[in-house]
């Protein structure tokens, strides 16, 4: 017997394009399960009136039980209706208020967080994996998890699991979104990602493999700041360390060697062209927001 529990709109609202997915969740048999029933991607408006007009369009011939939209900015814990939350890759703010009154109640959420789902998904068929983990640790719990995005701006969020509730508690980092004028002298990866461009279109080779060392500087910093166990690499430019792989590998294996050997070597997983990752997300999101 099946009987459908509810159906969610999700919406991942970036600096070029936002993303729509529709899941229905049902429950088969005392097991819950979920499909994307309808999925879009459109461009992301310049200005506020008609990013709202849009979604607000978008979800008109339907009734979601749920609306998630994930939006490039922090988002305060004791968000309300009075909020303006601005969105750095856009260069405006998004008023609570205002996105309310045309599309009702929502659960606003950092962008990061709603493509954190994709932490679950270990299958080599859809990830790159470059294991730089010793053989003993290979078979240890995965602690501590991390997602970092390379598009128009670059995304961080931490997974860290709460025995406690039995689940992974997602941390999404807004350093991601801040830039100094001036070089700091310390490798936290607060001052990386202050510097680090993630804009790297209409590249010569050299540049992308510069690129690329930066990036893995970047990405050996977060694994020894937050002691990861597994990141996970997305985001549109991915492509350009998917076209340099075994220079990334190269270069992370020797920036691990000047830390010395620690139990945080990681598993790194970068996302290859095909799989719709966002859709993987939101399926297990869903079954979350019931």
């Amino acid at each position: 017997m099946t009987n459908s529990i509810s159906t969610q709109c999700f919406f991942d609202v970036g600096g070029t394009k936002t993303d729509l997915r529709i899941v229905n969740v049902e429950s088969r048999n005392s097991d819950i399960y979920t499909t994307v029933i309808r999925s879009e991607k459109v461009l992301t408006p310049s200005i506020e009136k008609n990013l709202i007009k849009m979604l607000s369009e978008l979800i008109k011939p339907l009734k979601p039980d749920k609306i998630i939209v994930g939006i490039p900015g922090s988002v305060p814990t004791n968000i309300d209706e009075n909020s303006e939350i601005y969105m750095p890759p856009l260069g405006y703010s998004l008023s609570v208020r205002s996105i309310q009154a045309s599309l009702g109640k929502i659960i606003l959420l950092n962008d990061m967080q709603v493509l954190s789902g994709i932490t679950s998904v270990c299958d080599t068929s859809i990830y790159h994996l470059i294991d730089f983990r010793d053989d003993k640790y290979k078979k240890s719990n995965i602690d501590r998890k991390a997602l970092i995005t390379f598009g128009t701006s670059v995304g961080l969020i931490l997974s860290i699991y709460c025995e406690v509730i039995n689940q992974y508690i997602d941390v999404p980092l807004e350093v991601a979104h801040r830039k100094q004028l001036s070089r700091r002298g310390d490798n936290t990866v607060e001052s990386v990602m202050e510097i680090f461009d993630g804009k790297v279109e209409l590249m010569d080779i050299q540049a992308e493999l510069t690129w690329v060392d930066e990036a893995a500087f970047l990405m050996e910093n977060i694994v020894k700041e937050y002691k990861i166990d597994a990141l996970y690499i997305a985001g549109g430019r991915r492509n350009i360390i998917l076209k340099h792989i075994s220079r990334l590998e190269k270069k992370m294996h020797e920036l691990i060697r000047e830390r010395g050997q620690m139990k945080h070597n990681p598993a790194v997983y970068v996302c290859k062209n095909e799989p719709d990752l966002f859709s993987y997300s939101v399926r297990n999101l869903a079954i979350r927001y019931l």
